[in-house]
């Protein structure tokens, strides 16, 4: 008896040895094909010759999006129930939404003076009785 338990014992932790490995497998193939699509996104769209600033903004939303997709296909060939670990990261980013609502509200606006670009580098602007040369373009000043 007690052999063929060592037997099962040993399939069990070679099976999951393969599990491990197969995952690891497909989080770096993943992260991988996630840093490809980022370089072909980031080469064409200089290649349009797009901003700067938009430019980095989308390859890197691009790489952490996928990043994070890389990892829950990981995560679920492991058997890890996915569900309640979107939950857990959607109940956190609301949560931090909230706090963060006055300096994610001006993320947005940097955002879209990104996108939009209603000015650039070196414009002069007056806005609010404040009248000046646009220096940068960011995310949470201009």
């Amino acid at each position: 008896m007690g052999f063929s338990f060592s037997e099962g014992w040993l399939a069990v932790a070679f099976d999951g040895v393969i599990v491990t490995v197969v995952a690891v497998a497909i989080f770096y193939i993943s992260r991988w094909l996630t840093l490809l699509v980022a370089f072909l996104v980031e080469r064409s769209l200089k290649a349009r010759a797009t901003d700067a600033t938009l430019t980095g903004f989308i390859t890197a939303t691009i790489r952490i999006a996928l990043t994070f997709v890389a990892l829950l296909i990981a995560l679920d060939s492991l058997g890890v129930d996915t569900t309640a670990l979107l939950t857990i990261f959607a109940a956190a980013g609301l949560a931090l939404g909230l706090a963060l609502k006055d300096t994610l509200s001006n993320f947005a606006a940097g955002v879209m003076l990104i996108i939009a670009r209603p000015f650039s580098v070196g414009d002069f602007i007056e806005a609010a009785g404040v009248a000046g040369v646009v220096e940068k373009i960011g995310y949470f000043s201009s």
